[in-house]
């Protein structure tokens, strides 16, 4: 690391006020992105159905783009719930 780069991480670390500034404007980008994030992902779910309303030409199966998703989110909430917990074994 440059002397510059040195500089700049020691007062942040001295300063209260710029982290306090850094974390902020942290949280504002990480919300903002959420935001955006959420509403992708209800419109990515919406077009589904849509989309296989009009590829089948019945209403009968609009909602397997939805279950899909959830069957989706449900697996990888297992999988990486189940990841963690035996990452957290080995660290204990």
């Amino acid at each position: 690391m440059s002397s510059k780069s040195n500089a700049l991480n020691q007062s942040y670390i001295d300063s209260q006020e710029i982290q306090k500034t850094l974390y902020k404007r942290t949280l504002m980008i990480v919300s903002i992105s959420q935001i955006f994030g959420g509403a992708g992902l209800a419109a990515g779910i919406t077009v589904g159905a849509l989309l296989a309303q009009q590829m089948l030409g019945t209403d009968a199966y609009s909602g397997l783009p939805s279950a899909l998703f959830t069957l989706g989110s449900a697996g990888a909430a297992l999988f990486v719930g189940r990841l963690s917990q035996r990452l957290d074994d080995v660290q204990v």
